[in-house]
């Protein structure tokens, strides 16, 4: 899998600045191309408003779609510009030659500067509609910023915990986000998916805890080092938290998960003694190895790539996957990547550019791009498998998923976790396939990614109510 530079979602609004004299010119919206490669090009936005003497700012992918990316920090010192998205790990450093142009470079992490020069729009191109669903304060609910360690890790795991006003012994479950690193809100395109969803289950009496994965937000830790099964952990001990709340039904206490938190989940429930039912939303029950050929065949066939192409990409995945699997020494594992793509060389020089670009492959095969998967966390995600871990679990368990979700297919997925529910002998299993809703449980037309920033809607509001209701309806 060719590796490229994605933009981290990480939305948010709060910035800072030092204005001066240049401020009318750097207020608004500005927009440039960013050439990665001749593979790859993203269209980069900054929103710059000025108010009150001080300047705030987000950040957009606008090709990936991800507008409202935080930006910390903006600096104008004379011509010069500085602005610093730090969750995001870009920082943006240009000059303001013209009222309607910065010339600058662009930063990602520890990657070399690209050339990004703004020019300046109305708007930002392709800004979502509201997100309706979004509640707002004042809540009729208690909320509370709460902090747990993960006893196993040393780590300091930091959340929002909310109660409703009246009664006691309430069910309660925690939410498990999906991949990438994500704040307690599951902020994906705008949408904060675990905002409204803890606040319809809390106005529903319901409990909910949310958490910053480890190393975003308040939580420590590193991300990027970490395993499906030490996002486990962190969910384990987040579950251990509301045990030791004296406001929660220690019998109904559950867990939640979306997407890749679906397949955490069952890892969960058979570290815990204290999860008494689990909702599945989105959930696979093949590897995640697996899960990434269906996806990138997919969205290639979507691009109108030739078969020749998609399969030289999938044997050139498949290659990598199954060499980390061998579980050798690293050095081992280098010298076979480099013989297989020796081997492959030949196939990757017979495609024609416009179809090599299509399927993200470069013009040579270069093993050092692919080591990242020969990492300890890596070779764990791919081969992990949820259907081994949903063979032991006997709690009650809602499954949920949306008949037009592309990227993890209900109908290929559905039938095997429900096969190893089966095996487990779970009569206790619920399962429902919504029409017209995508892998964000949207109503939508396509289900494709592009659309998921285009609709207002977070959560469809039967999905809401399916989850709500199963809850308060259990023993």
């Amino acid at each position: 899998m060719y590796r490229y530079l994605l933009i981290i979602v990480c939305i948010g609004f709060i910035s800072s600045c030092v204005p001066d004299g240049n401020t009318p010119r750097i207020a608004g919206a500005w927009v440039g191309d960013l050439v990665i490669n001749e593979n790859l090009s993203l269209r980069i936005g900054y929103d710059i408003k000025y108010e009150k003497d001080s300047l705030f700012a987000t950040m957009a992918s606008i090709d990936q779609g991800a507008y409202g990316i935080e930006v910390n920090s903006v600096i104008i010192n004379g011509d010069s510009v500085r602005l610093e998205a730090n969750k995001a790990g870009v920082v943006y450093s240009g000059l303001i030659v013209a009222d309607t142009l910065i010339e600058g470079h662009f930063i990602q992490g520890s990657g070399q500067p690209i050339v990004l020069n703004l020019l300046k729009f109305e708007s930002i191109p392709g800004t979502p509609p509201p997100r309706h669903q979004i509640p707002k304060k004042p809540y009729p609910y208690i909320e509370e910023e709460v902090e747990f360690d993960n006893p196993r890790s040393g780590l300091k795991l930091a959340g929002t915990l909310t109660i409703p006003e009246e009664g006691k012994d309430f069910p309660a479950v925690v939410l498990i986000t999906g991949s990438g690193p994500n704040d307690r809100d599951e902020t994906i395109w705008g949408h904060k998916v675990f905002l409204v969803l803890a606040d319809h289950l809390t106005r529903q009496g319901i409990a909910v805890l949310r958490v910053d994965d480890r190393g975003v937000g308040g939580s420590t830790g590193d991300h990027s080092t970490a395993s499906m099964s030490d996002f486990a952990d962190d969910a384990v001990a987040a579950v251990n938290y509301l045990a030791d709340r004296k406001q929660i039904d220690l019998k109904k206490i559950g867990i939640i998960g979306h997407s890749l938190g679906a397949d955490i989940a069952p890892m969960v429930a058979n570290r815990s003694s204290n999860v008494d039912f689990i909702v599945l939303m989105a959930g696979a029950g093949i590897t995640l190895a697996e899960t990434i050929h269906m996806q990138t065949e997919h969205i290639y066939s979507q691009r109108a790539a030739s078969k020749e192409a998609i399969d030289l990409n999938r044997r050139i995945n498949q290659a990598v996957f199954e060499i980390g699997a061998m579980k050798t020494d690293r050095a081992a594992m280098e010298v076979a990547l480099a013989k297989t793509f020796a081997r492959l060389e030949p196939e990757l020089l017979r495609l024609n550019n416009d179809d090599r670009k299509k399927v993200e492959l470069p013009e040579k095969l270069y093993p050092e791009d692919y080591y990242n998967f020969f990492s300890a966390q890596m070779i764990f995600d791919l081969n992990y498998n949820p259907c081994q871990e949903l063979e032991k679990l006997n709690q009650p368990i809602l499954i949920l998923a949306g008949n037009l979700d592309k990227q993890v297919s209900a109908s290929i997925n559905f039938p095997l976790i429900e096969a190893a529910l089966e095996k487990a002998n779970n009569t206790r299993v619920t399962s429902k396939v919504f029409p017209n809703v995508n892998h964000l449980f949207q109503t939508c037309v396509t289900g494709e990614i592009d659309e998921y920033n285009q609709i207002g809607e977070t959560i469809a509001p039967e999905v809401l109510n399916t989850i709500s209701d199963w809850i308060n309806s259990l023993d």
